[in-house]
């Protein structure tokens, strides 16, 4: 016999999910990866992996960032942000310089080079969201991205 997932609202409205359905983080992965999907044949002629693209996707929206916040931001790992932007400078994709607040501080942001290539990236991945908004409806598409920036 053939048993569908039982859904039921509680009674505060939320879904609640039983024992059979996909856990909340199997289906926030299944989302990255329909995005990672768009992107990887870029970032594979590039030699980049996704998680220099979370870096550079952080950096197109600010001017430069330090390191600390970068890691926040790009949901990674300080020391694992370090490295790959050790990577993406090597690659003229990412530019040091002493944080002019703090002297003691390092900021990194996009070269002229690393910006071309975030905005053809950014550009792939509009077309990840809009592949999206075709399967969930544009209503839908919109309350999910509400729902998840309030995740921060």
């Amino acid at each position: 016999m053939n048993r569908q997932p039982v859904r039921r609202e509680a009674s505060d409205n939320t879904l609640l999910l039983n024992g059979t359905d996909p856990t909340l983080s199997l289906l926030l992965r299944r989302a990255e990866h329909a995005v990672r999907q768009q992107l990887q044949p870029t970032l594979d002629l590039e030699d980049l992996l996704f998680e220099h693209w979370q870096i550079m996707a952080v950096l197109r929206t600010r001017s430069a960032m330090r390191m600390s916040d970068l890691a926040d931001a790009a949901v990674l790992p300080p020391a694992t942000v370090t490295r790959y932007v050790d990577k993406l400078a090597e690659r003229a994709l990412v530019v040091r310089r002493i944080a002019p607040e703090d002297k003691r501080s390092v900021v990194a942001g996009l070269s002229e080079l690393g910006a071309s290539l975030a905005e053809h990236l950014g550009k792939l991945e509009q077309e990840a969201t809009r592949s999206l908004e075709s399967t969930l409806g544009q209503h839908q598409l919109i309350a999910l991205i509400n729902e998840l920036n309030r995740l921060r």
